[in-house]
């Protein structure tokens, strides 16, 4: 948990600080409403036999204050299940405390490093230091509850050590990944296919689908342009009158101290010339962008703004580029800036970041990072919109910089918003080339055994060639450490299909020794449509020197924790909300008032009986 905290402390206070800061504070507004009708001590539940015991509404605040921490520590927090009602939370702590496992609150957190980072969570959160630490006590008891039931009683030492055999068995292979592209002799597709394909996947994003279907067109404008190449100017600098005797050797003198002294009868050194040049083309340009960005505000002058934007009327024109470009070249004597204008094109982000030139141009504008045109873009009110970064259609943006200097002024000429595919037509090469690929990744699954006797006989490498594929570098995999496969990324199923095959083969006979056909194993591996072909180069058994240390530093422990967790709902047996609330004879009993705010600090009613507050 403070782990977490150090890890993303930055990110937490920068980012989250504000929007915390708030939800941590609405609930408090109604505090004053409560305080005068003693809404603090109205009852929110009943717990106990008989009803013996009552949960006040105040208690209820803290509760809510507390899961609000747990959104935050959310990551490094293990639960059995999302917990996201106070009454839950209220019984999972309870059942802790009563089982002794909620820590003191003043034992949480007492290194310096924890303070500080409880520290950070109280400045953007608003609440005090003692109450995070009663929160991370609780936390901690829930997570020992969790723990014990898992490691007690349902772990015997026999079924520890087989399932640490199984997870920690270490597994080292040459894989081969063969991606499905497109078969020999691709199907016609009916225009019905095609639209069941499209319609299944049209409001996912491209990728994001089973198997990476998607369909969802992403952000999309087009653009105009003008370019100043910072080259053209420089050569219309070195030509001019600007550089001449007199002031080569008046910047020589300015700069003895990398030039030397100057020397009236030696000629002038082609690097003060070439220095001197690079310096009033620098000037230049920095003349050249700020005229421009004043000439296009001066265009818009009669425009409103609200918001930070133009009201823009319709048939408003203000300066156009090509007209802009005139004049700049009129001005200042430099050749034509090129004007490209692509309104017959739909550009997404990427394709506009590998634009030539103006893809990797930058402004300064809108704070000390630089932004591309890409990030513009998408900014744009019509698209993404952004409180910081201003753009809209039809107002060229500022004037961006290439690396060597060169200028780009620009203008977005209309927008598309993400959106569901309208027709089969805007993405028709797309489902085509997807049917493709799901088409050759079923062929390459039935050939899986032609596949696998291809590469015993022949060798991995006969196999790589013959589908388009390559041989990766070895890779060591296990269930307890999985490692990523190449091309396929983090595969479990794939590893567990790995590690199980290996386990299988013959114990006393080390793998060097066996066939190349019990070496070779095709997997199919439907999410990434490829078949990963594995030549295994060996294996490690857990050793029971290893499986004591595991034990002994809680790693088997943990990862069966883990695992469990991950699998089915654990809350659907003894830890559900249902079991508990039985268990402790727990009821509501506010009604609507279950959801209300009520004064946290009311002194009557502030201990909370089972959380244990110390805040």
């Amino acid at each position: 948990m403070f782990k977490f905290l150090r890890k993303y402390n930055k990110y937490i206070l920068a980012v989250g600080g504000t929007l915390l800061l708030i939800t941590f504070l609405i609930p408090f507004a109604f505090t004053n409403l409560l305080q005068g009708v003693g809404a603090g001590r109205a009852s929110w539940a009943s717990v106990g036999t008989e009803k013996s015991q009552k949960v006040t509404v105040t208690e209820l605040a803290n509760i809510q204050r507390q899961l609000r921490l747990l959104q935050v520590l959310g990551p490094q927090v293990r639960l059995p299940n999302v917990v996201d009602r106070p009454e839950y939370w209220y019984l999972l702590v309870r059942e802790a405390h009563d089982a002794g496992l909620v820590p003191a609150a003043e034992a949480v957190g007492q290194t310096e490093q924890e303070i500080q980072q409880m520290g950070l969570l109280a400045a953007i959160t608003g609440e005090s230091v003692p109450f995070i630490r009663a929160t991370i006590a609780n936390i901690q008891g829930v997570e020992r509850l969790m723990d014990l039931y898992l490691d007690s009683g349902k772990y015997s030492d026999r079924r520890l050590k087989e399932q640490a055999r199984r997870m920690f068995h270490r597994v080292t292979a040459q894989p081969v990944v063969i991606e499905a592209s497109s078969p020999a002799e691709p199907p016609a597709y009916t225009e019905r296919q095609l639209l069941d394909q499209m319609e299944q996947y049209a409001d996912v994003a491209p990728g994001e689908g089973e198997m990476g279907f998607g369909y969802r067109l992403p952000h999309r404008a087009k653009l105009e342009w003008i370019d100043i190449p910072a080259e053209s100017v420089r050569a219309m600098i070195a030509s001019s009158d600007r550089v001449n005797p007199i002031e080569l050797r008046k910047h020589w003198r300015s700069n003895a101290v990398m030039f030397g002294d100057p020397d009236p009868a030696a000629e002038i050194p082609d690097t003060v010339r070439e220095d001197l040049v690079d310096k009033l083309t620098a000037a230049a340009l920095d003349e050249i962008a700020r005229e421009a960005s004043d000439r296009l505000r001066f265009a818009q002058r009669s425009l409103n703004r609200r918001g930070g934007y133009f009201e823009v009327p319709d048939g408003w024109a203000g300066l156009s580029l090509k007209d802009l470009a005139l004049e700049l070249q009129s001005e200042h004597g430099i050749a034509l800036p090129a004007y490209h204008g692509l309104g017959d094109r739909w550009l997404t982000a990427e394709d506009i970041g590998e634009l030539p030139g103006i893809g990797t141009a930058t402004t300064s504008k809108f704070g000390e990072t630089p932004i591309v045109l890409a990030d513009l873009v998408m900014a744009a009110r019509e698209l993404e919109g952004s409180t910081t970064i201003l753009a809209q259609r039809g107002i060229p943006g500022p004037a961006l910089r290439g690396d060597d200097g060169s200028i780009y002024l620009f203008n977005i000429i209309d927008t598309d918003a993400s959106r569901p595919p309208e027709s089969i037509d805007e993405v028709r090469d797309k489902v085509v080339a997807d049917l493709n690929r799901l088409t050759h990744y079923r062929q390459l699954v039935e050939a899986g055994d032609d596949i696998r006797t291809l590469a015993a006989d022949e060798g991995l490498l006969s196999a790589a060639l013959r589908y388009n594929s390559e041989i990766a570098s070895p890779v060591s995999v296990s269930l307890g450490f999985p490692a990523q496969l190449p091309k396929l990324g983090q595969q479990d199923e794939t590893i567990e299909k790995l590690v199980d095959y290996a386990m299988a083969l013959p114990r006393d006979v080390p793998v060097k020794e066996l066939s190349e056909e019990q070496r070779i194993l095709v997997i199919p591996v439907q999410d990434k449509l490829s078949l990963l072909v594995a030549r295994l180069t060996g294996q490690t058994p857990l050793t029971e020197e290893t499986f004591r240390s595991y034990m002994q530093f809680g790693i088997v422990q943990s990862k069966l924790v883990d695992q469990e967790l991950a699998g089915e709902d654990l809350t659907a047996g003894p830890f559900s909300y249902e079991a508990l609330a039985a268990r402790h004879h727990f009821e509501l009993t506010a009604g609507d008032r279950a959801t209300t705010q009520p004064d946290a600090t009311d002194p009557d009613t502030q201990e909370l009986s089972a959380l244990g507050d110390q805040g």
